[in-house]
């Protein structure tokens, strides 16, 4: 053989084994890419596999590849009774089995955190099941127990404080099931304005930590989601989540009567999202939506504000159950900030971008970021920290609200973008600093009389919370908290307790054209000093809760619950704010009656005992304390369950049943899902990499073919 045709031989050899090098690489990225896109899709929420979707409140029934099919919504109705400072809010939803199976049901629906759930009833045909109160334990047995003997059962239980789940077994071919839950809530009150908010769907929560590979033993756990390193029940808190259903009509739609006895003449009576019909006999107003019925979409809020006139200084409800009484105290402070200089402070803007935020909700907190910035003043110092599966800072440290910095500022705050995973805590180390650090007092400079405020941004989609609230109880020193839920349904449960541990403030915004007026009331809360060491001089035999009243800011009233045996007729309330003490008197023009007053109270002491365990108490001794409550007044809680069970076998024996789910529509807003993937743990997020890992792949095989022998 010539040598030029044994050079051209090696040449071939290379070129041929240059090609196999590259097709290799080829195969290794196309399996890489196919693969993580799997894994995403796995995840992605309410999507059948005909690539449909469907609305909240909606049946969905399961099948072994993973895809869901929709059973037959009847309706979801909310009857809101609201006496005073406190409403009684009935929910029901009525669902019909349109397959020929024998289904499980399980449903997992928001509260507000405050609510105490207190009766649970399910109808199925003719048959009416009344729920009984019982340890968890003992109930989750009873019903699997009823389950397996093919009895209609139905099981509620508390995940966290704003969020519960109800189970439903053995619903037969073409029955129709109707699930009413009642509870309690208070009226929020703010600058005189009263609020009630009624959830309807809930934000996709994130979940951090590693797979431990442990599922929780729970027929529907929801997309088979396991347990994580750092979200021991992420099966119970990560419920499937859709849009419309497909053609755009709404399956997911609720109507709502209030019945409103303010107990004054009011000025003002309004919804903030929605178009209401109000018709009114002296003090007492009904509330119907205008359309009929409304998109289980977002939270809907009811606003009332008392006529001038009528706006009382303090007031005392009371609840008597035997020989003890149950009072619950209202009462504005007294106006003294107005003479107190305006404090100047360190601010440290924190802003959520995660993928739960996609949407309106980023929108609105840039524009929130916006409005803080330009209420900032030469005398202030500032940071913003962006935060999403990774935390970054603007600048270094905190720097002088000059105009250069608020310039640099305003762009940072345009380029932001939504994405990734909600790692909260990165950002809380961040923010707040360790403990005996410069960054967790009230200033970074010696000699300084700046007071170190943080405000945090964010919708709350987290499943961890009490991790969290934990790290900010641990870390907050002489620093504020100030906590801002956006979105049209955020996880209040988080951003009130964190604020209420940060000696702050929370508000919600819920709309882009709020957020003017919403941050505008932060700052005046922001720019005030707080009121703190609040004592309230309830009868000696009282048992007061909470037992320390938190700081209190412009705006913001004194609320306190107590039991007690000794008649009440005044007050004395002492206090702080900044240097300035004060004493108060208010006046009380009698006591009011008011139904459910005992449940609140009860409801608070639970709250209180399980805040326990944050400062170390020992979880065996506050188990069998709040067991104890809330059997008493029948009240959910991770320690207690309802139970109904109907006595009479419906399923037959040698008929199997099958496990199905209702989900929750998105919030309004949104547009996480239609292309990211909702409830994502720690380890789900491997896609990204094993893209970017494979685009390597091809680039490297690209440049072996370029480099070639000639």
């Amino acid at each position: 053989m010539s040598s030029s045709r044994k050079v051209q031989k090696i040449i071939d050899q290379r070129c041929w084994s240059s090609r196999c090098r590259i097709i290799v690489c080829c195969l290794i990225a196309f399996t890489v890419i196919s693969s993580s896109n799997v894994h995403a899709d796995r995840w992605k929420s309410g999507a059948g596999s005909s690539g449909e979707s469907y609305g909240s409140g909606t049946l969905l029934l399961g099948d072994e590849t993973g895809g869901y099919h929709r059973a037959l919504h009847l309706g979801s109705k909310l009857d809101v009774s609201v006496n005073g400072v406190i409403a009684r809010v009935t929910f029901r939803q009525s669902f019909r089995n349109v397959s020929d199976e024998w289904l499980e049901g399980r449903y997992v629906f928001p509260l507000m955190s405050k609510s105490a759930v207190d009766r649970l009833v399910i109808e199925i045909g003719e048959r009416r099941m009344e729920g009984d109160i019982k340890p968890r334990k003992e109930a989750e047995k009873s019903y699997r127990t009823a389950r397996a003997s093919g009895q209609r059962a139905a099981l509620l239980s508390a995940h966290r404080d704003n969020l519960f789940s109800t189970k439903i077994a053995n619903i037969g071919p073409g029955a129709t099931i109707t699930v009413e839950i009642s509870w309690l809530q208070p009226v929020d009150i703010d600058n005189s304005i009263y609020r009630l908010r009624l959830p309807l769907t809930l934000t996709p929560r994130y979940v951090p930590g590693v797979s431990i590979g442990r599922h929780v033993e729970d027929p529907l756990s929801v997309h088979n989601m396991s347990a994580t390193t750092q979200v021991d029940d992420a099966a119970q808190v990560t419920p499937p989540q859709t849009y419309r259903s497909r053609g755009g009509e709404l399956a997911d739609v609720a109507e709502l009567n209030i019945a409103l006895n303010a107990g004054v003449e009011l000025a003002e009576i309004a919804s903030r999202y929605h178009d209401l019909e109000v018709s009114s006999s002296g003090h007492r107003y009904q509330v119907v939506l205008e359309d009929g019925s409304v998109a289980m979409d977002r939270d809907v809020v009811l606003e009332w504000r008392p006529a001038e006139s009528a706006v009382a200084t303090a007031a005392l409800f009371e609840e008597t159950i035997g020989d003890e009484h149950f009072g619950l105290l209202v009462m504005m402070p007294p106006s003294i900030q107005g003479a107190i200089p305006r404090s100047t402070r360190e601010l440290i803007l924190v802003i959520d971008t995660s993928g739960s935020m996609a949407g309106e909700s980023i929108r609105q907190a840039q524009s929130a970021l916006m409005n803080a910035v330009d209420r900032l003043t030469q005398d202030d110092r500032f940071n913003i920290i962006e935060f999403n599966s990774r935390t970054r800072s603007m600048f270094a440290e905190a720097v002088p609200a000059n105009h250069k910095n608020l310039n640099i500022a305003r762009r940072f705050i345009r380029q932001i973008v939504a994405g990734g995973g909600t790692e909260i805590a990165p950002a809380l180390a961040l923010a707040l600093g360790n403990p005996g650090s410069g960054n967790s007092v009230d200033n970074t400079n010696a000699g300084s009389n700046r007071l170190r405020q943080v405000v945090f941004i964010t919708d709350g989609a987290v499943a961890n919370e009490e991790a969290l609230l934990g790290r900010i109880h641990r870390t907050l020193g002489a620093q504020r908290l100030f906590t801002v839920g956006i979105g049209s349904s955020p996880n209040s449960y988080f951003m009130r307790k964190a604020a209420r541990f940060g000696r702050g403030s929370f508000i919600q915004i819920g709309d882009t054209s709020e957020v003017s007026e919403s941050m505008g009331k932060l700052f005046e809360k922001l720019e005030h000093p707080a009121l703190t060491s609040i004592d309230i001089n309830w009868p000696d035999d009282a048992e007061v809760y909470p037992q320390i009243t938190s700081d209190l800011y412009r705006g913001e009233p004194v609320i306190s619950l107590a039991r007690y045996r000794s008649n009440v007729s005044t007050f004395e309330v002492s206090g702080r704010a900044g240097k300035v003490s004060f004493t108060t008197r208010p006046a009380i023009s009698g006591v009011v009656e008011q139904s459910g007053v005992a449940t609140l109270w009860a409801r608070q002491k639970i709250e209180s005992l399980l805040d326990s365990l944050r400062a170390g108490a020992d979880i065996e001794s506050v188990r069998p304390m709040v067991t104890e409550v809330a059997l008493q007044h029948r009240i959910a809680t991770r320690f207690t369950s309802f139970v109904a069970i109907d006595k009479t076998p419906a399923r037959p024996e040698n008929l199997p049943m099958s496990s199905r789910h209702v989900a929750n529509r998105m919030p309004a807003g949104s547009i996480m899902g239609a292309s990211q993937a909702i409830a994502l743990p720690v380890t789900a997020n491997g896609h990204y990499i094993s893209i970017v890992i494979a685009l390597l792949l091809l680039l490297a095989s690209m440049l072996m073919y370029v480099r070639r022998p000639s």
